[in-house]
């Protein structure tokens, strides 16, 4: 019998047992076979084929896969979870096990395939590759490390967003990575003329994984992204009026350095007050653009982002913005609101949880009444005393907004991609979105065939829009002011 499974645990608590760490803590020494380093190799030649970074091969990733591998051949079983094993607890997920193998500790997040019945790397491979969530898992962008065990018919393979000191490249005979990191700013362009707050915004790609990136304005360092997409806000509202460099440097696990620079132009600050809570400031005209029932003041409301202030307009978000008026809107209808400090960070991503939030307010199902306290949707989804995440989820579930993955869990502290998006977004609008026209087809050629479907009708009615006439980008993450654009012209298509 052929099964697979895929699975995303994001960042928990891990306590050992108060009397030592678990004998999975002793890494064992780490070869690999030629099926596994196939396997690697075939996922590094997918990912690099959809614009990701290839991944290093991490040996504590590799002790935790093979043990787990063993475990469930050894006990027959077959699931993310230890139900039986030498090496580690019963109820360990994979964060757990890698953990216990040494891997590091504060690593956002760990992800697995299993699979077990294929013989082959390809097969394997293969299997994953048409199946939606271990799809997901092999392309995510947010990964830089694999570990890989094939024993006696069953692989894992686990995913890691921190690069520990056992990583090394596939097979290990490759020779020592001297190739920098290609690194653009995307946004300002090259000669703009900016103020206030600007959000700068850059791409980096390497062959291994990109590190960090580095953003300096007039030779001084202003922030330090290390997650991608990669963004910061570089405040001009104190400088003076002229001509800035900004440069931008990536670099890779290996130290190399790839730099890029443009030249922008501060013009006078436009002296823009913030909005905070209590402040009776008009944002938006409520006769055309609100999109909930709204009054003449702005108010506070509960966050998509543990944020506290609910304001129409934000410094960071002038009216040159791409997105200024969806912010905007949406703002001022309490559907988004902004961070504590005034700004609203449009270059931010949005994690699956935050997202619910916003599809339910922007379409106004969301009730004061907690849904399913005694029986939750995810297991990865409980009730903490508040009605965030816990009621937006359950809401949009029964709504038929979200799904979750295959092992019962939803991962909402996972980045939302742009597929999930354009998926979620299709089902919110259901009947009253635009049906294409006969002949009409997804002009997108890197979408996956099941998504097709969806990803075209979200693209006909301008919900969203490529990379480029071609390319979409399905697994890239997409920012909070490009989620709150796609909410705003869904709003906008079921009011046609």
């Amino acid at each position: 019998m052929r099964r697979i499974g895929a699975s995303l645990i994001v960042t928990v608590i891990v306590t050992l047992l108060a009397f030592g760490a678990w004998p999975g803590g002793a890494q064992a020494a780490v070869s690999y076979s030629a099926d596994e380093i196939e396997v690697v190799r075939l996922i590094n030649e997918y990912r690099v084929s959809k614009g990701r970074d290839a991944l290093l091969v991490s040996d504590l990733l590799s002790d935790s896969s093979t043990k787990h591998s063993l475990d469930m051949a050894k006990y027959g079983f077959f699931s993310h979870v230890s139900l039986q094993s030498d090496w580690f607890p019963a109820g360990a997920n994979q964060r757990a096990r890698a953990v216990a193998c040494g891997y590091p500790s504060n690593a956002t997040s760990v992800g697995e395939n299993i699979a077990e019945g294929y013989g082959t790397a390809a097969q394997v491979f293969l299997a994953w590759k048409y199946s939606q969530t271990h799809n997901e898992n092999m392309l995510s962008p947010f990964w830089k490390v694999v570990g890989v065990g094939f024993e006696n018919g069953h692989w894992t393979t686990d995913f890691g967003t921190s690069i520990d000191g056992t990583a090394h490249e596939n097979g290990g005979s490759a020779p020592p990575d001297t190739t920098p990191p290609t690194v653009s700013i995307t946004s300002p362009s090259a000669g703009a003329n900016v103020t206030g707050y600007v959000t700068v915004s850059v791409t980096a790609v390497d062959n291994l994984g990109v590190e960090r990136v580095d953003l300096y304005a007039g030779g001084v360092l202003v922030a330090t992204d290390n997650e991608s997409p990669y963004a910061v806000v570089w405040d001009a509202t104190s400088l003076n009026p002229g001509a800035y460099t900004l440069q931008a440097r990536g670099w890779d696990a290996a130290g190399n350095v790839g730099t890029t620079s443009c030249m922008v132009y501060v013009s006078s600050s436009p002296g823009v007050t913030t909005t905070t809570a209590g402040s009776t400031t008009t944002t938006a005209s409520t006769t055309t653009t609100t999109v909930r029932p709204t009054t003449s003041t702005t108010t506070t409301s509960s966050t998509t982002t543990s944020t506290t202030v609910a304001a129409g307009s934000f410094a960071d978000v002038p009216v040159s913005n791409t997105f200024y008026e969806p912010i905007t809107v949406l703002a001022a209808a309490g559907v988004v609101s902004g961070y504590t400090d005034g700004l609203f960070y449009p270059a931010n991503p949005v994690t699956r949880a935050q997202f619910t939030k916003i599809i339910t307010l922007a379409l106004d199902v969301h009730t004061p009444e907690i849904d399913n306290l005694s029986d939750p949707t995810f297991y990865d989804v409980a009730y903490t005393g508040g009605e965030y995440p816990f009621d937006f989820v359950e809401e949009a579930a029964a709504l038929g907004i979200i799904k979750g993955f295959g092992d019962g869990s939803f991962s909402p502290g996972a980045n939302v991609t742009r597929l999930q998006l354009a998926l979620m977004l299709v089902r919110a609008g259901g009947d009253g979105l635009e049906t294409p026209s006969v002949g009409y087809t997804c002009p997108f050629g890197d979408v996956p065939a099941y998504a097709r479907e969806s990803v075209g009708v979200a693209y006909y009615n301008g919900l969203l829009s490529g990379k480029t006439a071609t390319r979409f980008d399905p697994y890239g993450s997409a920012t909070r002011g490009q989620v709150a654009k796609m909410v705003y012209g869904l709003i906008e298509a079921l009011k046609q």
